[in-house]
């Protein structure tokens, strides 16, 4: 199926991302599968202490779950539909990023990072990201790998703007060499997927 929006590379990567999402391993997403990773950081980042930090998380998730079926027209998505979806998503975030320069995702970008900073000065350390990327049920490896992409300097952590750069081409980025290809997995793990 040709894409408008999706390059060759993102739809490599997009396609990895569903099959890391679809928890019970059946080739589709329903809702059990979309939230599994939700309910691991609440257990895992004691999110029933941060209750409004948690509603927020939910209700986003809700959203973008509603618009993906409502897209699909289904509640069982497929990988074909969830790279429609995306194909569609891209075409929204391209523009709001080149007309409105409002990085994609940038919420959620900004929840994830809350997430992350556990000592709340402005600083992911590799040990939080570790934990969220783990609570995703990758491992160890990818840890590392996504780590020195994210952390260049060996700074030892990264910053907010730092993170919503990468997560901005993470979504964006054509090229599996830049440094947000790295967020979830190092591109080998997803190109040819």
């Amino acid at each position: 199926m040709p894409f408008k929006n999706l390059s060759p590379v993102q739809e490599q990567k997009f396609r990895w991302w569903f099959h890391a999402l679809d928890a019970d391993h059946d080739g589709n997403l329903d809702e059990a599968d979309f939230f599994d990773y939700l309910y691991k950081w609440d257990s895992l980042f004691e999110l029933d202490k941060k209750y409004a930090f948690r509603d927020i998380l939910f209700r986003m998730q809700h959203r973008f779950w509603h618009a993906l079926t409502e897209h699909a027209g289904t509640d069982h998505i497929t990988p074909a539909q969830w790279l429609d979806y995306m194909d569609h998503v891209l075409k929204q975030y391209r523009t709001r990023y080149v007309v409105e320069h409002q990085v994609p995702s940038e919420k959620w970008g900004h929840l994830l990072f809350e997430l992350m900073d556990t000592d709340n000065n402005n600083q992911a350390s590799r040990e939080s990201y570790s934990r969220y990327i783990l609570s995703l049920a990758f491992d160890n490896a990818n840890v590392d790998n996504a780590w020195h992409h994210l952390d260049p300097d060996n700074k030892g952590y990264i910053d907010r703007d730092a993170f919503l750069n990468r997560l901005a081409e993470f979504w964006l980025s054509t090229d599996e060499t830049d440094h947000g290809n790295y967020l979830l997995a190092p591109p080998s793990d997803w190109l040819d997927s």
